[in-house]
């Protein structure tokens, strides 16, 4: 292997900020030339002949590859310079550090009072102190726990003052006309299993935990067959929808 010459050192010391603006060029451009015929030699054993156009996309989008593992966002050093940035405000509210209502605006917030059960004392005068009406703000998410209810519905009986006719308000469409589970807890037992993936089973051992006594898995299971009955024919308009689409591309 021919042995490169990165010219005369001037100095004993090759750290970077030893050399002058001059001597970097150099080095780099010695440097440059080498990784372009190392290219070139490279290709040339496979066979392949690039042109100088060729090698230098090549030499720039590996430049590009070892940048980003460098000071990717994995790299050490990045994670040194994020450690001692994070140090200052500012750099945070740079970066887009959100309060959680800035990050989460369709959450309601509920606002949360906290005083003391009485005044304190001035640490000054020890006078009683008063509401001086600012806060301290903090903000934090959190969640609660789902409540089961049951769900009593009333519909207002009409009659007539002939006596002759009585009539009952109309009960709202439901997914399972007469069943003792809510349209909301048919889709979320639905959307539980087949978008989360929990197991009917699991799910009414959960329920237990939640006050929802001996809830049985089967009925639970049965509700998924009969919303699966509610659904179908939108599943049928889909499903043709798509052989049409199909027979029309080929």
């Amino acid at each position: 292997m021919k042995q490169i010459d990165l010219g005369k050192i001037s100095t004993p010391n090759t750290l970077l900020e030893n050399l002058s603006k001059g001597e970097l060029i150099q080095r780099h451009g010695i440097l440059e030339d080498e990784v372009f015929r190392l290219v070139r030699e490279n290709y040339s054993l496979r066979d392949q002949k690039l042109t100088a156009e060729q090698i230098k996309l090549i030499v720039a989008e590996q430049l590009t590859d070892l940048q980003a593992s460098v000071y990717g966002a994995s790299s050490e050093r990045y994670k040194n310079l994020k450690i001692r940035r994070k140090k200052t405000p500012q750099f945070q509210k740079n970066l887009g550090v959100k309060r959680p209502s800035d990050r989460y605006p369709n959450i309601p917030v509920r606002v949360e009072i906290i005083s003391m059960d009485s005044a304190p004392n001035c640490d000054a005068c020890d006078k009683v102190m008063s509401d001086s009406g600012m806060t301290e703000d903090s903000e934090q998410l959190t969640v609660i726990p789902k409540k089961y209810e049951i769900l009593q519905s009333k519909r207002v009986i009409y009659r007539c003052s002939c006596h002759s006719c009585l009539i009952t308000t109309p009960a709202p469409p439901r997914i399972i006309e007469g069943s003792s589970y809510s349209d909301e807890m048919i889709l979320d037992v639905v959307l539980s299993k087949y978008c989360d993936l929990i197991p009917i089973e699991r799910y009414a051992a959960m329920a237990n935990r939640g006050g929802l006594m001996d809830l049985p898995p089967q009925s639970l299971i049965g509700l998924t067959h009969a919303f699966a009955n509610f659904v179908r024919s939108v599943y049928d308009l889909i499903k043709a929808e798509a052989m049409k689409s199909r027979s029309s591309c080929r």
